[in-house]
């Protein structure tokens, strides 16, 4: 891991989640009394590493040059 956070910085870089909308329509069983409902999820930034896809191949290699591979977890 030493090896890959030498080799492969981290580069922070913002992620635009653009957000929702959602229009939901409610009535009664005589359908003569009806809402609308809007449901708004606004847009939001998140950070990410742009390297860190590359870092974890680094490490990957690394491991396997000294003879380590990797096991597949099975789930029950």
């Amino acid at each position: 891991m030493l090896e890959g956070a030498g080799k492969v910085p981290v580069i922070p870089v913002y992620v635009l989640d653009p957000g929702s909308s959602h229009t939901s329509h409610y009535c009664d069983k005589s359908r003569r009394n009806c809402s609308t409902y809007d449901t708004v999820t606004p847009p939001s930034y998140r950070q990410e590493d742009a390297n860190a896809a590359l870092r974890d191949q680094v490490v990957r290699g690394c491991f396997a040059r000294n003879g380590w591979t990797e096991k597949t977890r099975s789930v029950h």
